[in-house]
C-alpha cells in the first residue's frame, strides 16, 4: 500500500480558515519559487500543533504523496516533523535539479525505511517494537525554505514549512543493521570527492532509532506510520552548503553510501 497524505480523521473537523490561509501562502510561495519574509500575523502559527496543521493542509493542497518524514524533538518542545513529498524524494545515487532547492544545504543522516505498518494503537511504541520493523540506510537531506532567512522566523513557522524539507536522497537499505552501534557511527560527507566532514557519533539523540520511536508515538492516535515510508532522523554533520553542479556523497560505515549531483 503506498504512503498516503495526512488528512483529518473521519468525523473530525478540517482545518480552520486561518490554517488554510497560512498553508495556501506557503504553497503559493513554493509554486512561484518566491520566498516570504515571514508568515503574516493573521495566520502565523502560535503552537506546534498549529504548525503541524498548516503543514498537513499544505501537503494536501499540493496533492502530493508522502514518502517519508524528517523528525526532531527540540528541548522542552513537542515533536517537530516534516513530510517528505514524492516529487522531491530520490532513491539511490541521483541527479537533483538545483533550482528546486537553491539554498543547497546538505546534511548527512541515517534514515530508516518501514518494512511494516506501525498503526494506530492505544499503548506507546517502544524501541523494541519499532527497530525490528525497519531497515537502515545512509541519506542526504537537502534543506530548503520558503522564507528569505529561516533563521529569523520561529520554530513553528519552520515546521509549518515542512520543517525546511527540500529534497531527500537515500542509499540502499540494509536489513541486518541491528548489530551496529549507530550512536557511534562513522559518517563522512564529501563534496566533489573531497571529504569536508568526518565524524564519529554526534547524533542529536545519541541513538538515531529513538526519533523514529518518537514519530511512531506522535502518530499512534491517528494515521500511524506506513510500510514503505522513510524516516530521516537528524544530522550527524551539521549543515554544509554547496554550489550548483557539485556532487555530495554521504558514507556511513556499515550502511554504505549515497550521492547526489545538484545539476545546474
Amino acid at each position: 500500500m503506498p504512503p498516503m497524505t495526512t488528512k483529518a480523521e473521519p468525523g473530525q473537523p478540517g482545518p480552520s480558515a486561518r490554517i488554510r490561509t497560512a498553508a495556501q501562502r506557503l504553497v503559493n510561495a513554493r509554486r512561484a519559487k518566491v520566498r516570504l519574509k515571514e508568515m503574516m500575523a493573521d495566520c502565523k502559527p502560535m503552537s506546534m500543533r498549529e504548525a503541524w496543521d498548516i503543514q498537513d493542509a499544505a501537503t494536501e493542497m499540493l496533492g502530493e504523496r508522502i514518502r517519508g518524514w524528517k523528525v526532531f524533538t527540540p528541548p522542552g518542545e513537542e515533536l517537530a516533523r516534516g513530510a517528505i513529498i514524492n516529487s522531491l524524494f530520490f532513491e539511490g545515487d541521483s541527479d537533483v535539479d538545483a533550482s528546486l532547492v537553491p539554498f543547497l544545504g546538505m546534511e548527512a543522516e541515517i534514515a530508516f525505511k518501514l518494512n511494516a505498518d506501525l498503526p494506530k494503537r492505544a499503548t506507546p511504541y517502544t524501541r523494541e517494537d519499532v527497530a525490528p520493523a525497519m531497515s537502515a540506510c545512509a541519506a542526504i537531506e537537502i534543506i530548503q525554505s520558503r522564507y528569505v532567512d529561516f533563521n529569523t522566523v520561529t520554530l513553528y513557522e519552520r515546521v509549518a514549512d515542512h520543517f525546511l524539507s527540500g529534497a531527500f536522497v537515500h542509499g540502499p537499505v540494509k536489513n541486518d543493521w541491528a548489530s551496529l552501534d549507530l550512536s557511534k557511527a562513522h559518517v563522512t560527507l564529501a563534496v566533489d570527492g573531497i571529504v569536508v566532514i568526518d565524524a564519529i557519533g554526534g547524533h542529536p539523540k545519541g541513538d538515531p532509532v529513538l526519533p523514529v520511536v518518537d514519530l511512531a508515538n506522535h502518530f499512534r492516535n491517528g494515521r500511524g506510520l506506513k510500510a514503505g515510508e522513510v524516516v530521516t532522523t537528524g544530522s550527524f554533520t551539521g549543515l554544509v552548503c554547496i554550489k550548483p553542479g557539485q556532487t555530495v556523497k554521504v558514507t556511513v560505515d556499515g550502511l554504505g553510501s549515497v550521492q547526489a549531483l545538484l545539476r545546474m
